[in-house]
């Protein structure tokens, strides 16, 4: 059966998953379970960053994100450029549709049975795709580097691999499952706030810049030239680009002393704490 067919199906048990046995820690970007469901997260795949621009890194977050509520929030496959990504989408599952597909990321999606870590590859400057999952008695991570490319000879982790890659592509294109009427509802995600990375102007200097535009954000950045983070309101966020974002990079600003400075900006999952240092 298809995972298409299994979503849509209103009465999918999560006994579709192998049961195991609860391991692993809490994963460190998750929500902790007493949290409102409509911030537990209970299914997450993150995919970062290899060999990439800075601004990509910078606007990685990640691509699919289930809450225990079924709000799932999720990078749309298409559109967008590098600099600036397509806004993310929020969909709305009923409680049978979330369960068949924690019971497909555990069973078929091989979660329940892999190991922690898959870093044993033959390539170099590839992501790494990071799955979290924290439902039906189970709290733990998996983390493959370079998945998706196929080996230069068999290996012992090739089906476990596959399973994981299949499971990467049905979240990489949940869109189609929206498509195809597989969720409640779908809309615009619409953040309450915005992660805004501010660093030196490495350039050459010739590119234009303006003015800082936001005028209640005081901008001063450290003497030892290190970056800052800002946590921004949608309608601060307004007066750089168009909301809702799914993130825009490579903006130049030139602060109140005159220092060029490069923004990068954002949208934050719901729950998602700021960090105090730019990664």
């Amino acid at each position: 059966m298809s995972l298409l067919a299994m979503v849509a199906l209103p009465g999918s048990p999560v006994s579709a998953a192998t049961p195991v046995t609860p391991s692993g820690s809490p994963p460190s970007s998750a929500v902790p379970s007493g949290a409102p469901d409509s911030a537990q997260i209970i299914l997450q795949m993150d995919v970062c960053c290899g060999f990439v621009p800075e601004v990509v890194r910078q606007l990685s977050m990640p691509t699919f994100t289930l809450y225990a509520d079924g709000t799932a929030i999720y990078r749309p496959s298409t559109g967008g450029t590098f600099d600036a990504p397509p806004p993310l989408m929020q969909a709305q599952l009923s409680p049978q549709q979330a369960d068949a597909l924690i019971g497909y990321a555990l069973g078929p999606g091989g979660l329940a049975a892999a190991d922690a870590v898959y870093d044993d590859r033959f390539v170099t400057d590839q992501p790494t795709t990071t799955f979290l999952i924290d439902a039906d008695g189970v709290t733990r991570t998996v983390s493959a580097y370079a998945l998706g490319f196929p080996p230069l000879e068999p290996g012992p982790n090739d089906a476990e691999l596959a399973r994981l890659t299949a499971l990467a592509n049905t979240l990489t294109n949940f869109d189609a499952l929206v498509a195809a009427g597989h969720v409640e509802s779908s809309q615009v995600y619409e953040p309450t706030q915005y992660l805004a990375v501010v660093t030196p102007d490495t350039s050459d200097g010739t590119a234009p810049a303006s003015d800082w535009p936001i005028t209640d954000v005081e901008l001063v950045m450290p003497a030892d030239g290190s970056a800052i983070i800002l946590t921004l309101t949608p309608e601060q966020v307004s007066q750089v680009t168009t909301v809702p974002s799914g993130g825009v990079g490579g903006l130049t600003y030139t602060t109140p002393d005159g220092q060029r400075v490069s923004v990068t900006i954002r949208p934050m999952l719901p729950g998602e704490v700021a960090p105090t240092t730019a990664a």
